[in-house]
């Protein structure tokens, strides 16, 4: 529940899609990637560091070698393959990302003109400090809500969100039935918030 720390800047990660990327020490092969790049990233600190593209590969290696997904298109910053056995789409990015193009919300346009999709996670467990706890359980039950972004800032991380206009109206929401486990340093709360979708993956995406 504890956000981990990102490999590269050691600032902690919410591990939401389209903003953070957890890569196993098992997708090594033969000192590639390096073992000291294993574990979660900030997939903008993953995008601007030479190491993503080894860890690009090392996913598309053992997604079609290992799991045998199907090769459904290369686009320019994107490989897009098949679940064989469900028919889902992923895209695996050139630096490490990985977007699911199937069963979330329709897309949409932000302010700045990126196209977006809209996921909600029923119930995100976030561990920290109490201060940081306290303040957010106080505006969940004040409000019902508390946007992401500014839980990203309060964690010292809004400059690592990736195309951070498109969280513009991601909040954390009340639910009730979830309070009864909160504690001092632990809140648990559905998330809404939106995901980058690249122009050149508009095509494939199914709401």
């Amino acid at each position: 529940m504890r956000p981990p720390a990102c490999v590269a800047c050691a600032l902690p990660v919410l591990e939401l899609l389209g903003q953070a990327a957890t890569l196993p020490a098992y997708l090594i092969d033969d000192g590639s990637p390096p073992a000291s790049a294993a574990g979660t990233w900030h997939l903008s600190c993953l995008g601007s560091d030479p190491v993503g593209e080894q860890w690009a590969h090392a996913l598309e290696r053992n997604y079609l070698a290992v799991r045998q997904y199907a090769l459904v298109a290369r686009e320019p910053h994107w490989t897009v393959i098949r679940n064989p056995r469900t028919g889902e789409l992923l895209a695996l990015g050139r630096t490490g990302g990985v977007l699911p193009l199937n069963g979330h919300g329709g897309v949409f346009v932000t302010s700045t003109g990126r196209r977006a999709y809209r996921v909600r996670e029923a119930a995100y467990w976030l561990e920290w400090d109490e201060p940081v706890i306290a303040g957010m359980q106080e505006r969940l039950r004040r409000t019902g809500s508390m946007p992401v972004r500014e839980v990203a800032g309060q964690l010292g991380i809004e400059a690592r969100l990736a195309h951070p206009d498109v969280l513009a109206m991601a909040a954390f929401q009340l639910d009730e039935e979830l309070t009864p486990d909160w504690r001092s340093t632990v809140v648990g709360a559905p998330v809404d918030y939106a995901v980058p979708l690249p122009d050149e993956l508009a095509g494939y995406y199914r709401s």
